[in-house]
């Protein structure tokens, strides 16, 4: 089963969804991490798959709002019939919600 996972914040500091992600890959899913490159992050080598959105807004405002809707396209690109969407902060909830109600896919 595939589950996306949604993060606003850095993917290459964050041990809590690295964690996540680890453990839910360890044991038989298979997952893909969804993210940001606001800060022109190093380059990251992970057992599963990730990818960081682009932003070209410099303030941390327009940047959450461009974020929210080039996750919400995101999401519906890659999300299948049996996609689990896994909201990890507050700031990616509305994406996964409004997904997850107009495709019948399972939000959490």
């Amino acid at each position: 089963m595939k589950i996306l996972i949604s993060v606003f914040n850095n993917l290459y500091t964050d041990q809590r969804v690295e964690k996540v992600c680890r453990t839910l890959h360890n044991n038989g899913y298979e997952i893909e991490l969804i993210g940001n490159s606001l800060e022109g992050l190093p380059p990251m080598e992970r057992p599963y798959a990730f990818h960081r959105i682009p932003l070209r807004s410099k303030t941390l405002r327009k940047a959450y709002i461009e974020f929210q809707w080039k996750l919400y396209k995101e999401l519906k690109k890659r999300a299948g019939k049996h996609t689990i969407l896994l909201a990890n902060d507050l700031d990616t909830l509305l994406p996964n919600v409004l997904l997850a109600q107009s495709s019948n896919t399972f939000s959490v």
